[in-house]
């Protein structure tokens, strides 16, 4: 009983609660949708590469020996 009657005599408090918990979870929806639209635009765009395509690299991917062997490939 005490506690609808402190929220009956603030009603500014209690309105600017509400409002803040309504606010916080509807940004935490926004976020999580935005979240799942870039994941599935990304996820999309890794599909469209499939398994038809190659990379070119200027240096190779994996380095073998020491230093002197990298400064060859350099050249």
């Amino acid at each position: 009983m005490l506690a609808l009657q402190s929220l009956k005599t603030n009603r500014l408090r209690t309105l600017l609660t509400v409002l803040g918990v309504v606010v916080g979870i509807f940004s935490i929806i926004v976020v999580m949708t935005i979240v799942t639209m870039l994941q599935n635009t990304i996820n999309e765009g890794f599909q469209f590469l499939s398994k038809n395509t190659f990379q070119i690299q200027k240096w190779p991917a994996i380095q073998t020996g020491g230093h002197e062997e990298f400064q060859k490939v350099q050249e």
